[in-house]
């Protein structure tokens, strides 16, 4: 959303701090970050360990929305 930048940047500095905060048990964070690896705060939290499951399927970019869905409001 316009005017929504800081805090996306915020929430994703805080999942980063929580992939972090503990490295050795195994974690998932799921959800759609509106991010790609071509966002620095999205790369931050990958710094720490965990890995972009879209990448290891072998898919470099995966959209955020299906394109062959009906779109969610009218």
């Amino acid at each position: 959303l316009p005017g929504q930048t800081a805090l996306w940047q915020r929430e994703l500095g805080r999942l980063r701090e929580a992939a972090a905060r503990d490295r050795t048990t195994p974690a998932v964070f799921a959800g759609d970050f509106n991010a790609s690896q071509d966002h620095a705060a999205f790369r931050r939290i990958l710094d720490t360990g965990l890995r972009d499951a879209a990448r290891l399927t072998g898919a470099d970019r995966t959209p955020t929305w299906p394109a062959r869905t009906m779109p969610a409001f009218g």
